[in-house]
């Protein structure tokens, strides 16, 4: 009799564990849904495909926190994931998932321009044409393009944020607001308040993809999401929900007929996972 009191205590406790929902928190900077449903798509996805393992859970978002802040929050375990690029010193900070979210695109970067002046790069022909008509490029402080375009040579002003690099661009402080071939159209739409468009004459090109990030500490959902990740790569889901979101900005970046400027990126750290083809797009 007390054996068979403590077999259904102990599958009643199983069962609690295993009904417990984890509640994970994704911070991001912008607060626009359109900018991040990708991503949350996609985290859905992974953890969906994973709760007979690792059970049930429930998405938080919080909104607005910088980028090198949200690495900090996420270092202390008050935020547990966010999306954004790689660098040698992210990834010896925080933990990578290194699975790359945009394939690759992130780096196929485009120029979003102030409507006045569509046309002036119409006559760059190459990147040495580019540095020497002392063309400035916008971007965050704390981003990793900024060290990877000056890095080539490339003069770059910092904004403290990303709202604040529209209104830069818009007040001339510098040329090119460089953003990826999936960020660039979202935004002009998203923002119609500034006036933008995208210049149809110049594209730089470099490696850098966009990982989740987890604590170092949280070992167990970095395994749950990458495991997540490569079954929905394996059974096409992972494609089905990119080519849904970014078909047309592939379709847009091929069909262009841009000057290409392959930059180099130093902080592209050395485990990143250039040989599997399957993570990447051919570009």
């Amino acid at each position: 009799m007390i054996q068979k009191i403590i077999l259904i205590f102990l599958i009643s406790f199983t069962s609690y564990s295993n009904s417990k929902v984890e509640e994970i928190i994704i911070a991001q900077e912008l607060d626009t849904e359109e900018v991040n449903v990708y991503f949350h798509k996609l985290l859905h996805m992974a953890l969906t495909k994973t709760i007979s393992d690792y059970g049930d859970y429930k998405i938080k978002k919080v909104y607005g926190i910088k980028q090198n802040r949200v690495l900090d929050l996420i270092k202390k375990g008050i935020v547990d994931i966010f999306f954004t690029m790689t660098s040698k010193e992210r990834e010896a900070q925080t933990l990578p998932i290194r699975v790359p979210l945009l394939k690759g695109l992130l780096g196929v970067r485009v120029c979003l321009l102030r409507n006045a002046k569509e046309h002036i790069f119409a006559e760059i022909q190459t990147l040495n044409q580019f540095k020497k008509m002392n063309f400035s490029i916008g971007q965050g402080y704390d981003w990793p393009d900024t060290e990877i375009l000056r890095a080539n040579g490339l003069k770059v002003v910092t904004g403290p944020s990303h709202k604040s690099l529209f209104k830069m661009l818009i007040r001339d402080r510098f040329d090119c607001y460089s953003r990826g071939v999936t960020e660039a159209l979202i935004e002009i739409k998203t923002f119609k308040q500034y006036s933008m468009q995208i210049d149809p004459y110049l594209l730089f090109r470099y490696k850098s993809p966009m990982y989740f990030f987890v604590s170092k500490k949280n070992t167990k959902l970095a395994k749950r999401i990458e495991k997540g990740l490569l079954t929905a790569i394996e059974d096409g889901d992972f494609e089905k929900l990119f080519h849904k979101h970014h078909g047309q900005h592939l379709k847009n970046y091929k069909s262009r007929s841009r000057r290409v400027f392959d930059l180099k990126n130093p902080l592209l750290p050395v485990k990143t996972p250039i040989h599997n083809k399957k993570l990447w797009l051919e570009l």
